[in-house]
């Protein structure tokens, strides 16, 4: 991709964090992981085809930087906005980009799956 064409402001990190994706007003969580992620936001592939332009909730886990400590880590639980929305041709999922607009830590969060 040619610096022309980038569009992000923000440097992404390839991570693949553990993330719950949640509706407003749902209680149903869509377990999914980030594929990349920066301080704006993050992008992952879902089985759910959001909208651009939905809110949601959503946790993402930060794994602790100490195999000793299998209980450690961060949970950031965010307000996301859904960005950006592509159709995977190989396996029906799509590829999800979110922006986030607000977050808060939870220190000493257990690793989902």
């Amino acid at each position: 991709m040619s610096q022309a064409s980038e569009r992000r402001r923000e440097y992404r990190v390839r991570l693949q964090w553990p993330v719950r994706l949640y509706v407003s007003g749902s209680h149903e969580e869509i377990t999914t992981h980030t594929e990349n992620l920066s301080s704006a936001g993050f992008y992952c592939y879902c089985p759910t085809p959001f909208t651009p332009g939905e809110h949601l909730r959503c946790v993402i886990h930060v794994p602790g930087w100490r195999r000793s400590e299998p209980e450690g880590g961060i949970e950031l639980q965010c307000a996301v906005k859904v960005l950006r929305v592509e159709r995977l041709p190989d396996n029906g999922h799509f590829g999800i980009a979110f922006g986030i607009q607000d977050y808060s830590a939870k220190a000493g969060a257990r690793e989902v799956a």
